[in-house]
């Protein structure tokens, strides 16, 4: 019978773990979706500023401008969605030896 209440344990365990998993991928969806409606925001401005610039000159200057501020941008949002994976695997390992340490301890 302590099989089945550490098995039971287990699972409990690896629900727990895996209602958190799909909060935090959630989350990782909509910081992509965050991200992609910033970026379409700043690209829609700078189409609109190159379309009334008026010269060549501040036409390379809103473009070099656009240029570091995506390159900048994306940089910031992989290094943001790289942490936010990093977090996801560590709970689901986390979770998965917090079973295991379960099944051994209890289950013999």
């Amino acid at each position: 019978m302590q099989q089945s209440g550490s098995t039971s344990d287990m699972a409990t365990a690896l629900l727990t773990n895996f209602e958190a998993s799909s909060r935090r991928f959630l989350d990782w969806n909509a910081e992509v979706a965050r991200f992609l409606n910033t970026r379409m925001t700043r690209d829609a401005e700078t189409v609109q500023a190159a379309v009334g610039c008026g010269n060549g000159l501040k036409l390379a200057e809103i473009q070099q401008a656009w240029m570091s501020q995506t390159v900048e941008d994306y940089l910031q949002e992989t290094q943001r969605l790289m942490q936010m994976s990093s977090d996801i695997v560590a709970s689901v390992f986390a979770s998965a030896r917090q079973a295991a340490h379960l099944t051994t301890t209890e289950g013999g």
